[in-house]
C-alpha cells in the first residue's frame, strides 16, 4: 500500500469513530444496550472491530481481555495510535456519559468504579484489556479455538461476500467459544446496495435475513436464544440507507 493510500485509510477510519455511536439519538443506544445485556465473561473477542472498539468495548463490563479482529490493517493501527498515546475520543466521552446513566443492573464493583473513575482513568483500564489481531473472520485461526466467554459481531458479517463465508465464519465464532458461550450478531440490513470505502460494506448486506441467520447459526451447532428484527435506527442510518437492524444471541450448548 502506498502511503497515501495507507494515509486515506487511516483518515477514514477516524472519521467513521467520529460519525459512528454519537448517542446524539436516543436510537444511539440499541447496541450498547445490547452489549451490556448480553455480552457475559472475562474473554471478549469483536469480530471486525473496526475503528470503534475504543468505544464499543466501554460496554464490555465484565471483560478482561478483549481481542479486537480485523482484517483491516488501518482500523487496527488508528486503535493503536489511540492506545499508545492514551487518546480518549469524543464519543468515548459520550459512551461514557450513557453508561453511567445505564449503569443500574451492573455489578456493585463495575459502578462504584465507573463513577469514581474520571473518563481519562477508564479508558486507560479499558486499553490496557485490548489486544488486537489482524485476520479474516471467515478464515479459522486455531489459537483461538476454545478461548472466548462471548464473540460479538456487529456489522461484520454485512462486508462478506457470500452464504458459504457467512458461514464458515459462524462456524469460526462457535469454535473460538468456550462451552456455553455466546455470540451477539447485529447487522444492519438494507434493501438497496450502497457502497461505502475500504470493504465497510459489501453486495452481501442486502441478502442478510432470518432465514440465513438461523441456518448458519443451527448449522455450527448453536442454540439461538433470540432473533428478531428491529427498527430502531438513527435518522444517520436511514440516510445511509438502511432499513432495519436484525439481531440474535445464541450459545454454544456443547
Amino acid at each position: 500500500m502506498s502511503a497515501s493510500g495507507r494515509d486515506e485509510q487511516l483518515e477514514f477510519a477516524a472519521k467513521y469513530e467520529e460519525s459512528s455511536y454519537t448517542f446524539e439519538f436516543e436510537q444511539s443506544g440499541f447496541v450498547p444496550r445490547k452489549l451490556l445485556q448480553f455480552v457475559d465473561g472475562e474473554n471478549v473477542i469483536d469480530f471486525g472491530c473496526g475503528p470503534v472498539l475504543n468505544v464499543l468495548g466501554l460496554f464490555y463490563t465484565n471483560a478482561k481481555k478483549i481481542v479486537g479482529f480485523d482484517k483491516s490493517e488501518a482500523n487496527l493501527e488508528f486503535l493503536e495510535n489511540l492506545m499508545k498515546i492514551g487518546a480518549v475520543t469524543a464519543n468515548q466521552k459520550r459512551a461514557l456519559r450513557f453508561l453511567r446513566s445505564e449503569s443500574n443492573g451492573l455489578s456493585e464493583a463495575f459502578q462504584a468504579n465507573l463513577l469514581r473513575a474520571t473518563d481519562d482513568s477508564f479508558v486507560k483500564q479499558l486499553y490496557a484489556k485490548i489486544s488486537l489481531i489482524q485476520g479474516e473472520v471467515q478464515k479459522l485461526d486455531k489459537s483461538l479455538i476454545g478461548q472466548f466467554d462471548s464473540v460479538v459481531q456487529c456489522g461484520c458479517f454485512g462486508c462478506l461476500g457470500s452464504e458459504e463465508e457467512f458461514e464458515q465464519s459462524t462456524q469460526n465464532a462457535y469454535d473460538y467459544l468456550k462451552s456455553g458461550g455466546k455470540m451477539l450478531m447485529i447487522n444492519w440490513l438494507q434493501s438497496m446496495y450502497r457502497d461505502r470505502p475500504f470493504g465497510f460494506n459489501s453486495p452481501f448486506s442486502c441478502r442478510l435475513d432470518r432465514d440465513l441467520y438461523s441456518r448458519a447459526l443451527i448449522g455450527a451447532g448453536f442454540k439461538i436464544d433470540f432473533l428478531e428484527y428491529s427498527e430502531e435506527l438513527t435518522p444517520t442510518s436511514r440516510a445511509n440507507g438502511n432499513t432495519a437492524i436484525l439481531w440474535s444471541v445464541a450459545r454454544k450448548s456443547d
